[in-house]
């Protein structure tokens, strides 16, 4: 199976909105963290955070585990030209030189655009000639700046659309 047709979609997310929220939470069990924050992040905000506190409840580093799961550091690219510019002021240059190392051209695009001409080449400039780093110091980096935009948008200082959140 390739791709699922629109409506069977939604029929499954409302299946399992349904079941979530009547207690069979207890019986469906999720394969990997990484599919469970993506499923409870197409759920939106109000129906994802009571979730996660009874996670918590239970085991609060698998929580936050998913919690940090959630939002990728492509999902950034959701933010409005304001929205970057706020988490901008927020980022260590040494951390977004090294989050930016590798990423596709779209999301690199849209940091760069947020940023003065000058800062901008400087900073392609800068992710060229760096020595290599490895994979755990970017990605963690990316988390890193996750972080600070989920910390902005917790703060009101920025709007941050997640999952169904996004489509409201």
């Amino acid at each position: 199976m390739k791709s699922v047709d629109a409506s069977t979609a939604r029929d499954v997310e409302s299946s399992l909105r349904h079941a979530l929220g009547s207690g069979l939470v207890a019986r469906i069990r999720f394969q990997g963290i990484e599919q469970t924050a993506r499923i409870l992040c197409r759920m939106g905000r109000s129906a994802y955070e009571p979730l996660l506190a009874r996670i918590a409840a239970k085991d609060k580093s698998l929580a936050e585990a998913i919690r940090k799961k959630m939002v990728q550091f492509s999902d950034l690219q959701a933010l409005d030209r304001r929205g970057m510019q706020s988490l901008m002021k927020e980022i260590d240059g040494n951390s977004l030189i090294t989050a930016l190392r590798g990423v596709e051209q779209t999301l690199l695009g849209h940091f760069l655009k947020n940023l003065s001409k000058r800062r901008a080449d400087d900073l392609v400039e800068e992710i060229a000639i760096s020595s290599p780093i490895p994979m755990n110091r970017i990605q963690e980096a990316r988390e890193s700046i996750v972080q600070t935009a989920l910390r902005l948008h917790d703060e009101g200082a920025l709007f941050f659309p997640v999952g169904a959140d996004a489509e409201e």
